[in-house]
This record gives C-alpha cells, structure tokens and sequence, in this order.
C-alpha cells in the first residue's frame, strides 16, 4: 500500500534514527550575483560572452540545502496522528520545492564486516550510529545477500523503503578527492531489478556564477525508480568523500502517474507528435493549454511550429536564485538525462520527472535552477527549462567549463543504445534554431571557446574549437547524450542549418511582349510571418516584395501559416534573361536561392486583316480589324497611299468575331476613309505594335479611282437694264449634294453660287437627289457681254463649261 510522498519520506528519516531540521545554513562566501569568470566565443578576434549580474536585490538569499529561505518554520510534512519530536542521530534534512519532497539523508560507509553471505558480499554495519538502516520490515526476507556487488568487495546497504519517492540520487561536499562508485538497484512487487551504476554527475557550474554558490555539492545523476517498494545501494569502496548523502525525492502526482523502477520498460522509438497546428506559432509560445502527444504515429508535421510546454506547465518550483545571462549565445550543447529506461508512459510522469530534476538540482546540489535550458521528451514535446532561456542566453548548469554562452539541450531518458525517435531528433533541432535564428549563428560552423575550470572537463582555461553544435561528451569525460544519442548529432546540425534558411518555390514565370510576371511561395520556418522576396533579372535586382498572399496548400503541408504567396511583376526587354528569385530569411544573413530560369520574353507581333476596299470619287473605304495579342487593348493602323503616310486611326470598333476567336477583346475593328485623288493608287495599311516592335502590314491594295465630271444645264439668259440673270441645273455624279456654279462675264468671274434649288425633273431623271436648280444674277451695264457657267466638281477635279452665251449691246 502506498502512502503519501511527505509522511514516508520524513517516517523512513526518523526510522534512519535522523532529525528533521528546516532548512537553512550560512550565507554563501560570494554573492550570486558577483561577476563570474565568463566563457569566450571568437569567431573571427576575441569576443567575450559576460553573464549579465541580476540587481543583488532580485537575488534570494539561498539556504544552505540550495533552497529558497522560508520566512516562517514549515509545516510539518508529518499527519497530525504520526506528529512527534525527531529521534536522536545523525542530522537530516527534509524540504519541499514546489509539490515536490526532498529527503536528504546522510549515509556513512562502515568497512567492519558483520558476516558474509554466501557470495562473499560484506555487508553494511547495523549499527545506530549509521546513517542508512534497513526499515523495520524488510520487503522481501534475505533479499540483502542473495545477489553480489563487486566479487566480493565493497558494501551493500539493507533495503531502503522507497514508498512516496520516485527518484534517487547521492550527493557529497564539492571538491571531495573521492569519487563515489555506487550502484542501486530497485524492487518493485517483490522483483528486484538489476543493479545499476550511479553516475557521478559530470557537469559543475561556470566559476563566479549564482550557481557557484558556498553551498553546492558534487553528486550523482538523478535516478528514477519509479513506483519501486523498495531501493538498495552497493558501494565499489568503502571509503566516502565528505558529506556523502542520500537524496529521495519524490511528490504525490508521481505515484499517482505510475512508472516503472531501474531498467524495467523500454522506450517507443517512432512516437511523435502529430498536432501542430495548421497555423503554427514561433516557437517560443508560452500557451496554457500547449498541446502535448504521448501515443505513437507515423505522420509529423515536417517544419510546423512546436508549442513549448512552460514552467508553469510542468509544475517548476520558483528558482531559489536569479541566473545569470550571458552577453551572447555563441553554441548549442546536447545531453541526455541518463535516468534509467525510457518507459515513461504518459506526459503527466514526463513532467513528474523533470519536476524532481529541477528539485535534485536546486535542493540537493544548489543551483539556481534546473541546470538545462531546455528539455524534450521521446514524443517530441518541448519543456522550457532553466527560466527565461527561451528568450535569454540564460547560463546554465550542464557542460562544466562551457555553460557560459552556450545553449543545453537534454532528451528526457537514456540514449545510451536506444535510438532517439525522430520527433525528439525533430524537436531538438527546432529549438537550437529557434535560438541560432535569434543570434545569427551559423549551425554548420566552427567556433573558438575559451573555458574556464569545470568538473569532469577535458578542457581547462584553454581556447577549443568546436562545432556550434556539440555533445556533452565532445567537452567532458562523459557518455552523454549516450552513443545512439551522440549519433544523432550530425542529423540534428544538418536539421538545424536547414531550418535556419528559407524555402519556397517558383510556380510560374509568365511572359508579355514587355514583361515577366514570376508568381510561387516563400516561408522562413523560423515564422509563419510573411517574409520577403527578391528577384534579380541578369544580376539585377528588380523588385523586393512580400510573400503574403494566402497560400492554404502550403500551410497544409509545413504546418507554419498560410501567408507564404507571391506574384510579382517586373518590366523586361523583348531577349533572353536570367531570372533568379530568393526567400529572405527573418534573421538578416540567412537568404535562400529559390531558383534561377532562363526565360525568353517574345514581342508577339500584331494581326489583323483587310476585309473591304470601296472606291470613292477621292479615295477609298477600307474595313478591316487589327490587334496585338499582347494586349488586349486597341492598337493603331497607318495609311499609306503609294507609299507616302496617308492617315491613322484607332481599331476600336467592336468586332465580337475577333473576339471569339482569340480569346483577346473584341474591341478591334475599323471603318475609315484614305483620301487618294482620282487614278491608280496603291493603297497599304499598317498594324503598329503596342509595345514599340515591328509594325507588320496588314495588306496593300493597287486601286484605280475614278472622278465623274460634274453635269448641267444653262437653261436661260436673261438681260435687264443693268444686269444679267443666269438658270439651270448642275451636278456631281459622286455626290447627291448641291455643287458650285461659277458665273463668268467676259472672261471674268463675275459670282459663285450654289446650285442647290428644286429641281424634281433632275432628280426624276438622274435618281440623285433634286437639289441641283441654280439662278444667279451679277451686274453688267448695257454694253455687249459673253456670259459663260462652269459646274464645279465636288472632288476637286476638272469644272466643265456648262454653256456661253453673247448678249448683244442696247
């Protein structure tokens, strides 16, 4: 039967014969917010990544178990029934962070033998004055000699009661000369697991730093066991370096979650996230209700935005101290968390262990914080860890010698041989180019570090160069991120570089006489913000424009928003040109080639035909259509008569015809009038391009223009005493309308008049119009006189004599 986290922990420490004391302890040596000694990053000269010193007053005063200061006593974690003064015996020290219990419990190594089993495996003195005692009712009876530690050397504790905590781990005084071989092993319903080796925790905090604090200790790394009864530790040696303590951690909501003990399950591999949302965020979203994924699928978004699951969302405690943040991020380091088995079964026990992490690392080893900036579990799902890293180069605790500066990432588990799935792999490399998009880095290159002193590094106070994207191991006498982990290493940089440049594509590129139009998408993956586009013709740039036309196709494939289209037109030369387009990162410096085409931009040349040609007295009718199929607006035409420019005009005319067969308008049509005089002409008509190109002819026509010479009548003469009065009738065959007399006296124009009166006999016989009757009288004395009438021809050709008469003298 399980009981609840805070009444076990405290009832094992008073079974152990240990006080429970609040927590507390001297204040550290150096403030948390001193000027540490400070990582550098030089690329090409020296730049140095300084941690920014929080104000001494945003810093809480840290206890001497790494915990926030309380500013009352706590409440007792014991139930009123089991409340009583702690026994006397070594001190222990219980605490809480958060809804997580931490029992810290000092353990003393006693070499005396007090018989040995069977295999030859001393055993622990039972003695009051040791620290770790076996509980009063042992889970299983004999359990403590049946299995041995090390051929026969080293000691073995009884079994340890492990109800109400999920989590173990040993820590001793910083810079002990010892370092402790342990192993634990767990029993859960009455099985006991393999033994498994305690890592000693191969990272250290950067000197001068909030972490490197008077009260931080050394220790293992954390181990989960889970929903195991019972725990038992065996240690190589039995000589312990100072200060040498146990620490259970657990809380309520874990045991309720469940989860096996040390080496029991086994990770799923192809489990991945598959709900980005169509329109996906930035990646650093702090949501409240962040989408999380704990079943196994095959389809994931392939560059969607992945929600973080925040602080507040996992269940982090306050950090007891401010960290530090450096001048600049300068790389990108890859962990692992090594706790044994990935068989974390539900988000909810994924969050129970990172929450008993960030207790481990604050209140068993005194750190600010948890010491990783960020976390991803085998669904893919993202934690923020160490406050304020997804915005700041928050220094933290997790590559001794290069936390300054760098960004650590850890995958929640142990990838020593299981391969990490891909959506983890995917996540990883979204969130180190989430932070080298914000600083500019370049993923695939190269960097200059300088260290200072850390814990377990290969690396002291020199300058390495290293990949911007590291494993722990590459830095640290480690195994970290494990070998299936460590191989996944090139794929994430090759991921993270190609995350860090834009995509897109080139849909079309169409062509006028006159222009190119270029029309795809562009996407930064890094946003679902539209981004910019340029396009170069022949090494030119000629336009910068915006990809933010809706494009729901590509938000249905990359999950990153659907403002991604473009289609940009640019003016181009009748030829040959390059035309090249590039996506313009949101970071400046990180620009992708689309595509460069060779396209031909062709002055499709105008049509059009000559239909009809009527001859006139003084020209001719032409009837016809012209067009250009590069636009459909109307064009001109130019007359000319034998070979001299006659007119123009505009095909403006509708011609539904035209329009039906090319698809172009149909306003194309004309109807004009070329004026040529009477005779052979020829007569051709132009199509003017609209864009300045050639100007085909539409046809040449030789025509022969004949003028009809005017007809009449002088009917009378009549002579009064001092002027002469003419009539009759004139007309022009080429027109209906009324044409000019002139009236001569004796050789002489004498009056011009228009012949335009009645004349119904005229118009009966001649059929063209009855306006043609004349009657003019001019002066003239009583003299001789000859009066002669010419019919003037409306077309400006010859005038003929209509009639003379003499009038003889009074």
């Amino acid at each position: 039967m399980r009981r609840t986290t805070s009444s076990l922990l405290v009832t094992a420490l008073l079974l152990l014969g240990l006080g429970v004391a609040a927590p507390g302890g001297a204040e550290p040596t150096e403030s948390p917010g001193s000027s540490p000694d400070v990582a550098t990053e030089v690329p090409s000269g020296v730049a140095t990544a300084e941690p920014v010193a929080p104000p001494p007053t945003d810093t809480p005063s840290p206890s001497a178990t790494g915990a926030p200061t309380p500013t009352a006593p706590p409440t007792s974690p014991l139930s009123a029934d089991d409340a009583r003064e702690p026994t006397a015996g070594p001190s222990g020290t219980v605490s809480e962070l958060g809804q997580v219990t931490i029992a810290e419990v000092p353990v003393v190594l006693d070499p005396a033998e007090v018989g040995d089993d069977e295999a030859g495996v001393t055993q622990l003195a039972q003695d009051p004055a040791v620290a770790v005692q076996p509980v009063e009712d042992p889970v299983t009876d004999g359990v403590v000699a049946d299995v041995p530690v090390a051929d026969g050397a080293g000691v073995v504790t009884a079994a340890l009661d492990a109800a109400g905590a999920q989590t173990v781990a040993l820590t001793w005084d910083a810079g002990a000369d010892t370092v402790v071989d342990a192993r634990v092993r767990t029993q859960t319903d009455g099985v006991w697991s393999e033994w498994a080796q305690l890592e000693a925790d191969d990272v250290g905090v950067d000197a001068g730093t909030a972490d490197d604090r008077a009260d931080r200790r050394a220790g293992t790394d954390a181990f989960w066991v889970g929903d195991a009864d019972a725990v038992q530790l065996a240690f190589a040696e039995s000589v312990a370096p100072a200060g040498l303590t146990l620490a259970l951690i657990g809380d309520d909501a874990a045991s309720a979650s469940g989860g096996g003990g040390a080496g029991t399950g086994t990770a799923t591999s192809t489990a991945v996230r598959t709900d980005a949302p169509a329109v996906a965020p930035a990646l650093w979203t702090r949501t409240s209700d962040a989408r999380v994924v704990q079943a196994s699928s095959t389809v994931a978004s392939p560059v969607g935005g992945v929600s973080m699951i925040t602080r507040e969302e996992w269940g982090a405690a306050a950090p007891a101290c401010q960290p530090d943040v450096a001048s600049r991020l300068v790389g990108a380091v890859l962990h692992h968390t090594a706790q044994p088995g990935n068989d974390y079964a539900t988000v909810d026990e994924a969050k129970a262990r990172l929450r008993q992490i960030q207790a481990y690392h604050i209140a068993a080893r005194g750190w600010c914080d948890i010491g990783y900036n960020m976390l991803v579990d085998k669904w893919g799902n993202l934690y923020e860890g160490r406050d304020d890293s997804m915005t700041e180069p928050v220094i933290g605790v997790h590559t001794g010698g290069f936390n300054t500066g760098t960004f650590g990432i850890s995958m929640l588990g142990d990838y020593s041989t299981l391969t990490p799935s891909a959506a983890t792999t995917a996540t990883v490399a979204r969130a180190i180019a989430a932070r080298f998009g914000a600083w500019g880095l370049d993923a695939t290159g190269t960097m200059a570090y300088t260290t200072t002193t850390g814990e377990n590094s290969r690396y002291q106070n020199q300058t390495v160069t290293l990949p911007r994207v590291f494993g722990h191991r590459d830095t640290a006498y480690t195994a970290c991120p494990g070998n299936a982990g460590y191989a996944t290493l090139a794929a994430v940089r090759t991921r993270v570089a190609q995350l860090l440049l834009p995509v897109g594509y080139v849909d079309a590129v169409r062509t006028t006489s006159s222009s190119l139009t270029v029309a795809g998408w562009a996407m930064d993956p890094m946003t679902p913000d539209p981004i910019a586009v340029h396009v170069y013709v022949d090494g030119r740039g000629v336009s910068n424009t915006t990809a933010g036309a809706a494009r729901p196709d590509v938000a249905a494939v990359y999950g990153n928003g659907a403002q991604h289209g473009f289609s940009v037109t640019i003016p181009a030369s009748p030829g040959t040109h390059s035309v090249c387009v590039f996506a313009i990162g949101a970071v400046g410096g990180r620009n992708t080639l689309v595509e460069c085409r060779e396209i031909t931009v062709v002055n499709s040349p105008p049509m059009g035909a000559l239909d009809v040609v009527r001859t006139t007295p003084a020209g001719v009718t032409v009837i016809g259509w012209a067009m250009d199929p590069d636009t459909s607006a109307p064009i001109a035409v130019h007359a000319y008569v034998d070979g001299r420019f006659a007119g123009a005009w505009t095909a403006s005319d509708t011609r539904p015809d035209v329009g039906r067969i090319f698809g172009n308008g149909a306003a194309h049509g004309f109807t004009s009038f070329v004026p040529t005089g009477s005779g052979e002409h020829d007569v051709c008509l132009y199509a003017i391009d609209s864009q300045g190109g050639p100007n085909p002819v539409l046809a040449c026509r030789r025509v022969t223009v004949v003028n009809a010479t005017p007809i009449g009548s002088l009917d009378r003469v009549t002579r009064g005493p001092d002027s002469v009065t003419v009539a009759g009738w004139a007309m022009d065959p080429d027109t209906a309308a009324p044409i000019a007399v002139h009236v001569y006296l004796d050789g002489q124009l004498a009056t011009g008049a228009l012949a335009s009166r009645a004349r119904p006999d005229v118009g009966r016989v001649f059929g063209n119009g009855s306006d043609h009757g004349f009657q003019v009288t001019v002066p003239a004395g009583p003299a001789s006189r000859e009066v002669c009438v010419y019919a003037i021809d409306s077309q400006g050709g010859t005038n003929p004599l209509l009639a003379c008469r003499r009038l003889t003298g009074s």
